[in-house]
């Protein structure tokens, strides 16, 4: 089976694009045998109908995503006086998808409603962790965007604390909620622009224009990267190592399920750093951050190995 290059994929699920002819590929090796059905272990493709082709996709464990800059009815680019169309489908446990929590599964693409993301340009990109969804809303003007969230809220997954907690909750001890209704934005450090947006299963990062990044949610195995391993409920800047004296900066980043890491940026003017260095950290069993030890890091360290 040759896989296209645009491919995300999180255990069983799988969405694939080809070209402009969208697929499902679904993987039944895992599926559920309960009436005495007999499932092979090929892998099946069926026509997935879009009403407007995706240009991005994002898969969580149970769920899916596209955003479309293409008008539904032609062939044409959306102008820019119009805004991306979301789509979301598959569980919707603890409204992951942000169409509320009155109904637990799409089974074919749904256009997200919200006049948030109905002003243009509108949805940039989507990340996905096992309970949680964030958009990347691109700002009207000017690069960079703001970052909305949806789905399980406590242990700071939302990044910030439940609206409707009660006096006697803290962050510690909290009763389980859930976003209520659309997405919601969430405040991050000085309201500097958004560039980035990647989710682990229950934590978040962000890359912003001045190249610093900022995480939040579950940190039992520092994940976040922030220096400690408490839960981290509002977005807090990620312990950033230096080169020369400065603060690396970051160029591209990603998030596992409990460890993280980025690349850094080349930077410009005599002396500048190469860029090109890969810094890790969070849950390092069965050495998935590739340092030579099991032992988890709080904050990021360089893989020297590359």
């Amino acid at each position: 089976l040759q896989i296209p290059p645009d491919t995300s994929c999180v255990h069983s699920d799988c969405v694939i694009l080809l070209g402009s002819s969208p697929r499902v590929c679904i993987d039944e090796v895992s599926a559920m045998v309960e009436q005495g059905d007999q499932v092979d272990s090929k892998v099946h493709y069926a026509p997935f109908n879009y009403v407007a082709p995706p240009k991005k996709i994002a898969c969580g464990v149970h769920h899916s995503f596209s955003v479309s800059n293409v008008n539904p009815y032609s062939v044409n680019f959306l102008p820019e006086t119009s805004a991306t169309i979301v789509y979301g489908w598959g569980r919707n446990v603890h409204n992951v998808l942000g169409f509320g929590d009155d109904k637990v599964a799409f089974s074919t693409p749904t256009k997200i409603d919200s006049s948030d993301f109905a002003k243009p340009p509108g949805v940039y990109e989507v990340a996905s962790g096992v309970n949680h969804t964030l958009f990347l809303v691109k700002l009207p003007h000017g690069p960079g965007g703001e970052i909305w969230g949806c789905g399980l809220g406590n242990r700071g997954r939302q990044g910030y604390l439940n609206p409707d907690r009660h006096e006697d909750d803290t962050p510690e001890v909290e009763d389980i909620w859930v976003v209520q209704g659309g997405p919601q934005r969430i405040p991050i450090g000085q309201g500097v622009p958004i560039a980035r947006v990647v989710c682990g299963a229950d934590h978040s990062i962000v890359l912003d224009l001045h190249g610093l990044l900022y995480a939040w949610g579950v940190n039992t195995d520092g994940q976040c990267g922030v220096g400690h391993h408490r839960d981290v409920i509002e977005p807090e800047p990620v312990v950033m190592p230096t080169a020369k004296g400065g603060q690396v900066l970051v160029a591209h980043l990603a998030a596992g399920g409990k460890h993280s890491c980025f690349v850094t940026a080349k930077e410009g003017g005599a002396g500048g750093s190469a860029g090109g260095k890969l810094y890790v950290w969070g849950c390092n069993a069965q050495g998935r951050l590739g340092i030579g030890s099991e032992v988890n890091q709080l904050t990021p360290v360089l893989l020297e190995a590359l």
